[in-house]
This record gives structure tokens, C-alpha cells and sequence, in this order.
């Protein structure tokens, strides 16, 4: 029996080691996905991070050129313009949009800020509504506080009865 027993036990003792070698290609498999799916991520986060930049830069230079528009409000009129920002900011493009809505003097106005290859650009669009109080002001007809029609700005001009406006 003892001349068993030292056959068995070298038996038992070579399926440990094999039993640990298995463990350790399991470790090592685990480890690769392990590495391979962190390595994945960090890639996901940088795109990620990239276009968070685009879009953030997008919707400045956009905000930018809404403000352009916001400080000449007598400019505007309907139709579409586009152009590109300058050497700063190159391979954007903007597309602005001016539209009339039911009110009288009061415009949509929509800027696209575009950017990326031409065949599938990026786009992000910012829509604000513009009063142009000029066109206003240079109506030919207005009414008085006292509800008569007046021409131009109110001076020298006739009342709805044609009368001379006695300036007093």
C-alpha cells in the first residue's frame, strides 16, 4: 500500500499543477478584457471629450454671431446669408436665416454654425426672435395718442380732416 500511495500522490500533485496552470490563462484572459475594455473606454472619453469641444466652440462662435446681428437690428431683413469665421476659428461655417413671423417687425432669426467634413458636416443651430424697430419708425402712417392718423413723425402734416396742423 505505501508503494500506492507515492504513485498516487505525484498523480495528485501534477493535477494541481495543471489545475493552477488553467487558473492562470483564466487570470490572464480576464486581464486582457480587462485591459482591452479600460483601453476602450479612455478612447470613448476622448472622442467623447472632442466633440464636446466642437460643440461648445460651435455654439459660441453661433452666440457670437447672434449678438453681431442683435447690434444692427436695422439690418435686418429677410433671406439667408452664410460665410466663415475667420482664421481663428478655422473650418467653421455659419448660415444665418431671417424670416418674417404674423408680427409686424418682429423677425426669426436662426444662425447655424456647421463644421467637419462637407459631405457630413456637424451642425448646431441657435433661433432667436429680433425686433426692427427702423422699419417702425419709417411706417408713413401712425396714430397719435389721441387716436388721429398722423403722417410720418407727426409734424407739419394734415389730420384726418385735412387740416393744417396748428403745431400747438
Amino acid at each position: 500500500m505505501t508503494h500506492a500511495r507515492r504513485f498516487a500522490a505525484p498523480r495528485s500533485r501534477s493535477a494541481r499543477r495543471a489545475f493552477t496552470l488553467v487558473e492562470m490563462i483564466v487570470a490572464t484572459l480576464l486581464l486582457v478584457i480587462g485591459v482591452v475594455a479600460a483601453l476602450t473606454a479612455f478612447a470613448g472619453a476622448t472622442a467623447a471629450t472632442g466633440m464636446a469641444e466642437r460643440l461648445h466652440t460651435a455654439a459660441l462662435l453661433g452666440q457670437q454671431k447672434l449678438t453681431e446681428i442683435e447690434l444692427q437690428p436695422d439690418s435686418l431683413a429677410s433671406g439667408d446669408q452664410s460665410g466663415d469665421f475667420s482664421e481663428q476659428n478655422p473650418g467653421y461655417r455659419w448660415r444665418q436665416s431671417v424670416e418674417p413671423t404674423d408680427y409686424p417687425n418682429l423677425f426669426k432669426v436662426t444662425v447655424t454654425v456647421q463644421w467637419g467634413q462637407a459631405n457630413t458636416p456637424h451642425e448646431r443651430a441657435l433661433t432667436t426672435y429680433l425686433r426692427n424697430d427702423a422699419n417702425a419708425a419709417s411706417s408713413t402712417s401712425q396714430t397719435d395718442p389721441t387716436g388721429q392718423a398722423q403722417n410720418g413723425a407727426g409734424t407739419g402734416g394734415a389730420n384726418a380732416n385735412g387740416a393744417g396742423n396748428g403745431g400747438g
